[in-house]
C-alpha cells in the first residue's frame, strides 16, 4: 500500500491511499472505535459491511460507526484508490454537542444504508472535501485544523444527504438470513456463545453456518465475536471500571487469556486505558 498522504494523531487518522496490484487476501473484516469515512476513487472491488454488500463507484462513500465490521472485496488486481478517515465521536463536542452531525452513522440498522452515492449530494462533493485536505506543505498543526475544518463540512454535506434520501433496505432470502444471524450475535454478544450452539439455533450445520457467516462478514465467528468484547471492554475500562471487571462485564471468563488478547489487538495492556 502506497500512502500519497497521511495524517494521524489521537483523535483523527486520515490517509490518502493506493494499492498498484491489490490482492484480495490483504484485506480482512476489521472494526475500530472510531467513526470512519471512506470513499472509494477507483479499482476493482465491493465493500462488505455487517454482511451487506456495496457496489462500488468512483466518489461513493460509504460511513461506519464503531463497531460496525466492514472490508473491501477485491476482485481483481486494476489499481486500488481510496480515501479514509477515522475520527473520535468527541472531536466535534465542542462545536456539535448533542452530535447531531452524527445521526447518518447511528440513525439506521447495523450494516444497512452506509453507502451514498454522488449523485446523492447537492452541495459540495466529499471526494473534493477529501481531495483538498491532503496539503503536504503545511505543518502538521496545520494540517489538523485543515481536516478538522473540513471533516465539519463534510459532516454537513453527508448529514444533508442522509435527511433526503430513502433508504432501500430490500433484501435476498440469503441476505435476511445472515442480517438475522448478526442481529442475534450482536444482541448476545456477551452470553456464552459458540459455534455449535449458534448453528444449532439457526438449523444448520456447523460448516454451514460458518460458511454463511464468512462470506458476509469476511472473518471467522470467534474472530468477529472477539473483536467486538474487546472494543467494548476498552470502552468500560476507559469509564473507568478495571480491567478484571470490564473482562467479565464483555464475555471473557479467563482474565489471562483475555489480556493476551488485549494487548495483541491493542498493542498495549489494558490498565493503560484505566
Amino acid at each position: 500500500m502506497n500512502h500519497r498522504f497521511s495524517y494521524k494523531d489521537e483523535e483523527i487518522y486520515f490517509h490518502h491511499s493506493i494499492d498498484e496490484k491489490p490482492k484480495d487476501t490483504s484485506f480482512k473484516m476489521h472494526l475500530h472505535e472510531q467513526l470512519e469515512i471512506y470513499c472509494y476513487i477507483g479499482g476493482d472491488a465491493v465493500y462488505l459491511v455487517e454482511g451487506t454488500e456495496y457496489p462500488l463507484i468512483p466518489g461513493c462513500i460509504l460511513i461506519m460507526r464503531p463497531s460496525e465490521s466492514h472490508m473491501i472485496k477485491i476482485l481483481s488486481d486494476k489499481t486500488y484508490e481510496r480515501f479514509s478517515l477515522h475520527f473520535l465521536p468527541d472531536i466535534i463536542s465542542g462545536i456539535d454537542p448533542s452530535h447531531t452531525l452524527l445521526k447518518p452513522f447511528y440513525d439506521h440498522p447495523l450494516g444497512k444504508g452506509n453507502l451514498f452515492l454522488p449523485a446523492d449530494f447537492k452541495l459540495e462533493q466529499p471526494l473534493e472535501l477529501l481531495q483538498n485536505m491532503c496539503n503536504t506543505g503545511i505543518s502538521d498543526m496545520q494540517k489538523k485544523i485543515e481536516i478538522k475544518i473540513r471533516l465539519f463540512t463534510l459532516l454537513s454535506t453527508i448529514s444533508s444527504a442522509f435527511l433526503s434520501k430513502q433508504f432501500e433496505l430490500k433484501n435476498t432470502d440469503e441476505e435476511k438470513l445472515t442480517q438475522k444471524i448478526l442481529n442475534y450475535v450482536n444482541l448476545h454478544l456477551f452470553d456464552d456463545l459458540t459455534l455449535g450452539s449458534l448453528s444449532e439455533y439457526f438449523f444448520m450445520s456447523v460448516s454451514q453456518f460458518s460458511r454463511v457467516f464468512k462470506n458476509a462478514t469476511g472473518s471467522s465467528v470467534w474472530e468477529y465475536i472477539m473483536i467486538k468484547r474487546l472494543i467494548a471492554a476498552k470502552n468500560n475500562i476507559k469509564k473507568g471500571t478495571q480491567a478484571t471487571v470490564a473482562a467479565q462485564q464483555c464475555g471473557f471468563h479467563d482474565y489471562s487469556a483475555f489480556y493476551r488478547a488485549y494487548k495483541k489487538f491493542f498493542g498495549h495492556s489494558p490498565n493503560k486505558d484505566l
